[in-house]
């Protein structure tokens, strides 16, 4: 039941040819990113990372917003659960996001931009990164256009400004050191970007695992919250 669910999503957000924008802009941002050679890798992995993220929210929103109330109730009868259908829309969202994290990772690689040869611990990180941002910035686009708790016509200029506020964090607590207090509230956006700015020469050491530990605990209490709001809410209505 679910894989016709997915078939029925790809044929028709498909047709609906909205996946273009957010497409051609992130495939037009690579390939300027990698005009030149001899850059660092990690460092560039970071830029397009942080790029999928916005993405992802975006791409995210409007495959939420592409049903309408009748083909909603129609998959809750024929999936037999409103979780499943979100479940479905999560998978179907990821699935869409994986051309984009393959061209990110490995267009750079084809076209030999780097300024060294490029590690097996290189690629994980890369292939890491920008799968945990896309399942972060799903994650978000799922709590703001699926709950109360953000206008679903302005969902994505939500997500972007939660998206925002959560990279420059540390920035923030430099001029206003009481928020560090708080600052755990907020998504692990620079926590991943964090991994990325050590140097090329970085090698698995425990702050590092901490620091992926941290990200996935943080991104399995975030689909919790989600789904324990979906359950206290409406969203048929």
């Amino acid at each position: 039941m679910m894989n016709n669910f997915l078939k029925y999503q790809f044929r028709n957000f498909g047709r609906s040819y909205k996946f273009i924008p957010p497409y051609v802009i992130y495939i037009t941002w690579i390939m300027l990113l990698y005009v030149y050679k001899d850059i660092p890798i990690l460092s560039s992995y970071g830029i397009s990372f942080i790029v999928l993220t916005f993405i992802s929210t975006w791409l995210t929103v409007m495959i939420l917003q592409s049903d309408t109330l009748s083909e909603k109730e129609l998959h809750y009868i024929q999936l037999q659960s409103l979780y499943k259908y979100l479940i479905g829309k999560f998978v179907f969202s990821l699935l869409l996001l994986l051309p984009l994290i393959l061209f990110a990772i490995g267009y750079p690689v084809i076209m030999n931009v780097y300024d060294k040869n490029i590690q097996f611990f290189h690629l994980f990180l890369g292939v890491y990164s920008h799968i945990s941002g896309c399942i972060l910035g799903i994650s978000i686009a799922f709590i703001l256009a699926n709950t109360s708790l953000s206008n679903k016509k302005y969902a994505w200029l939500m997500g972007v400004f939660i998206l925002l506020i959560s990279l420059l964090k540390e920035v923030f607590i430099t001029y206003i050191p009481f928020l560090k207090s708080i600052s755990w509230i907020l998504p692990p956006f620079s926590e991943i970007n964090e991994i990325l700015t050590y140097g090329d020469n970085v090698k698995m050491n425990t702050t590092l695992l901490f620091n992926m530990g941290y990200t996935y605990f943080y991104l399995i209490v975030l689909v919790l919250i989600f789904f324990i709001i979906i359950k206290k809410s409406d969203l048929k209505e």
